[in-house]
C-alpha cells in the first residue's frame, strides 16, 4: 500500500529557571523518510475505449516519457521509480488526460493497458449569465455568471466551450476508463478505499483554445445522478472528491448532500470529481501461476467489493505478482482474465481485517505471449494500381487497424491469451471503394498474404455526406452495453487515426431517436479527409431501419458543428455488421 509522507517541524521549546545555567533548548524534527527507488522495466498499452490501440500517444512515468506504436505499446527500459508505486500518465489530442497507478518491483517488469477517454461534444455557454450544462446519462453542472478566469487569473466574461462526462459507478469498464485507483487521502493523511457513486469530469476553454477554469473562491454546484440500484443504500452526505496529479490520489474537497435522484456538490475547479464513501482500507496482494507453474504475467486481475461499489483494476508483473488497496473487512471477489477477455478464475475471498497476502492462485490454463507478422502486397483488382489503405485485423472481442502506404505492409501483433484466436484479415483501399476477400488465420504463425486483391465491395460501412461532399469510412462494429436503467448502443467504422461513433444511450431497438443520440467523428488521418465534427440530439436524429443477427442499418440526418463551432448539415447512411 502506498505510503503518504507529512513533513511537520515542530516548535522550539525553551524552558527557563533561575538555575546557574539559564535555559534549556529541546528541538523536534520529524522528517520524511528518503523516496525509495527501484529499477523497473514498465511496458504497457494505451487503447481507446472501444479496446482499438493507439498510436502516438504520449506516455509519461516521473521524468521518462516516450510515445505509442503502431500497436499502441510502449516500454520503458530499467528506469528509476519509486518503490512504493506512482503514475503513467497518457495524453492524446481530444481527450482527457488519463492515469493508472501502477505497483513498481525491483524483481521484474511492470504492465498497465490504459484506456483513453474521449471528451465527447464541445458545448458551448455565455459566461456572463448563468448557465447549466447537462452531462451525457443525466449529470448536471450549473455555473455562476463572470465565475472564470484565464490560466493567468485574468477574468473571462465571453463564450465558453466545455468537455465534460459522466463515468457511470455501475459501468463494466469503470476500472479502465478512470483515473489512478479507487483510494484517497484526507486532509490529515489518512488513506481509504473508496466506494463510489459516480464520477464527473470536465475541461473549460475559450472559442481560441485558451484553458480556462474557476476563479480563486467560485465554486460550481456539480449534480449527479443517483443510479437507482444504489439510491436505497445511498447515505444523506457522503464525502467529495477530485483527483490530484501531484497527490496521485484522490483527494477530499467536501460533501455530496443528497437531494432527490442526485448527490450535489460543490467544485472549485477543472477536473475529474467523485461522490464516494470512505471505507477503511487494507493492502491486498498476491501471485499468480499458470497450470505448469510458470508465471502467469501481465494478466488482468479485478477485485470487487460484494457489499459497496469498489472496484480494483490491474495488471499482475512479470513475476504473476498483483498488490493495491482494497476495502478492510469486506467480502470481495477476485477475478483473473487474459487479454482476449477470457475468464481464467474467479473466487470470493475475505473478509480480512489487515494486510493480506493471498495464497498462491494456480490457473487451470497457460496464459501463452503469442507474437507473430502479418505481411502482403495489395494491388486494385482492375486497374492494379498501389494504393494507400489499412488492414483490419478483427479476432473475439477486438478490430485492430492498421495503415499502409506503397501497396505494401508488415505488421506485427502481440497477444497474452490462453489460446491462439481466429483471425479475420480484410485490407481496404483509401481511394476506391473496394476491399479484399476476408482470409482466415488461425494458427500461431507469421503470414504472407503473396498478391492479394482488392475486388469487393464492401459491405459494411458508415457513409457520410457532409456539406454535400460524400465519403465513407470501414469497416465497421458494434457493442451493446447495459446499462443501469438503459441499454446503450455504440456503432462505429474505423480508419487509421479516426472513427465515426454513433452512440444511441437509450436503444429499444429499430424505430426513430430524438433523444439521448449522439454522433462523434474523428480524423487525424490525410486519407480519408473527412470533417471532425460533433452532434448531440435534437441537432441530428437517428433512424434504426433493420436490427438482425447480421447488420444494423439505418441513417443520421440533421446539423453537426466542428471544433469551432461552424455548423455542417449531415446525412449518414450505416451498414454496421454484427456478425463476429
Amino acid at each position: 500500500m502506498k505510503k503518504f509522507n507529512i513533513i511537520s517541524i515542530l516548535c522550539l521549546l525553551a524552558f527557563f529557571s533561575c538555575r546557574k545555567d539559564g535555559f534549556e533548548s529541546i528541538v523536534t524534527v520529524e522528517e520524511a523518510p528518503p523516496e525509495i527507488l527501484v529499477r523497473n522495466t514498465l511496458r504497457g498499452k494505451v487503447v481507446a475505449e472501444n479496446g482499438d490501440p493507439i498510436q502516438n500517444a504520449f506516455v509519461t512515468v516521473r521524468q521518462y516519457s516516450t510515445i505509442t506504436d503502431a500497436n499502441g505499446n510502449f516500454k520503458f527500459e530499467k528506469i528509476d521509480v519509486p518503490g512504493e508505486g506512482g503514475l503513467v500518465t497518457v495524453d492524446l489530442p481530444n481527450h482527457f488526460k488519463a492515469t493508472k497507478f501502477i505497483n513498481f518491483s525491483a524483481d521484474g517488469s511492470s504492465y498497465s493497458q490504459i484506456t483513453v477517454l474521449e471528451k465527447g461534444t464541445l458545448q458551448i455557454f455565455d459566461n456572463r449569465n448563468a448557465s447549466t450544462i447537462d452531462v451525457a446519462g443525466g449529470a448536471k453542472i450549473n455555473f455562476s455568471p463572470n465565475s472564470l478566469v484565464t490560466s493567468s487569473g485574468v477574468a473571462f466574461n465571453e463564450d465558453v466551450g466545455i468537455y465534460t462526462r459522466y463515468l457511470d459507478p455501475l459501468a463494466e469498464n469503470l476500472g479502465e476508463i478512470m483515473p489512478g485507483q479507487l483510494t484517497g487521502i484526507d486532509e490529515d493523511g489518512n488513506e481509504f478505499a473508496l466506494a463510489t457513486y459516480g464520477m464527473v469530469v470536465f475541461e473549460l476553454e475559450s472559442e481560441d483554445g485558451q484553458t480556462l477554469d474557476l476563479a480563486e473562491g467560485v465554486t460550481a454546484e456539480m449534480r449527479m445522478p443517483i443510479p437507482p440500484e444504489l439510491a436505497g443504500t445511498a447515505p444523506e452526505e457522503i464525502p467529495l472528491w477530485q483527483f490530484d496529479l501531484d497527490e496521485e490520489q484522490w483527494l477530499l474537497k467536501g460533501k455530496c448532500i443528497k437531494e432527490g435522484g442526485y448527490y450535489v456538490g460543490k467544485v472549485t475547479g477543472s477536473g475529474f470529481w467523485n461522490c464516494d464513501v470512505a471505507l477503511p482500507a487494507i493492502c491486498l496482494s498476491g501471485t499468480i501461476l499458470n497450470e505448469d507453474s510458470t508465471f502467469a504475467s501481465y494478466v488482468k486481475v479485478v477485485v470487487e467489493d460484494l457489499t459497496d461499489n469498489f472496484i480494483y483494476w490491474g495488471y499482475t508483473d512479470s513475476l504473476g505478482f498483483f498488490c493495491g488497496s482494497v476495502p478492510q473487512a469486506a467480502p470481495l471477489r477476485i477475478t483473473i482474465y487474459d487479454h482476449c477477455d477470457n475468464e481464467l478464475y474467479t473466487e470470493e475471498i475475505g473478509p480480512f481485517g489487515d494486510d493480506f497476502e493471498l495464497p498462491t492462485i494456480y490457473l487451470d490454463e497457460i496464459v501463452n505471449e503469442y507474437l507473430l507478422t502479418i505481411s502482403g502486397t495489395i494491388g486494385h483488382c482492375i486497374s492494379n494500381d498501389v494504393p494507400n489503405g489499412h488492414v483490419a485485423v478483427r479476432y473475439p472481442g477486438n478490430l485492430r487497424v492498421f495503415p499502409f502506404s506503397g501497396g505494401g505492409f508488415t505488421i506485427p501483433i502481440g497477444l497474452k491469451c490462453t489460446d491462439f484466436p481466429e483471425m479475420e484479415i480484410t485490407t481496404y483501399s483509401s481511394s476506391q471503394f473496394l476491399s479484399s476477400e476476408p482470409f482466415i488465420h488461425n494458427t500461431f504463425d507469421d503470414l504472407t498474404l503473396m498478391q492479394d486483391y482488392m475486388c469487393d465491395t464492401i459491405v459494411d460501412t458508415i457513409h457520410l455526406n457532409v456539406d454535400n461532399i460524400d465519403y465513407w469510412i470501414a469497416p465497421t462494429k458494434w457493442s451493446l452495453k447495459p446499462n443501469t436503467t438503459t441499454d446503450w448502443l455504440i456503432l462505429e467504422s474505423v480508419v487509421p487515426y479516426g472513427e465515426v461513433k454513433i452512440e444511441l444511450r437509450d436503444y429499444t431497438g429499430e424505430g426513430q431517436y430524438d433523444v439521448n443520440a449522439f454522433l462523434n467523428i474523428t480524423n487525424e488521418s490525410l486519407f480519408p479527409q473527412y470533417p471532425d465534427l460533433r452532434a448531440s440530439s435534437p441537432d441530428i436524429t437517428v433512424m434504426v431501419t433493420e436490427d438482425n443477427g447480421n447488420f444494423i442499418k439505418g441513417t443520421v440526418t440533421g446539423n453537426a458543428k466542428d471544433p469551432m463551432g461552424t455548423e455542417f448539415p449531415i446525412e449518414i447512411n450505416f451498414v454496421v455488421r454484427k456478425a463476429p
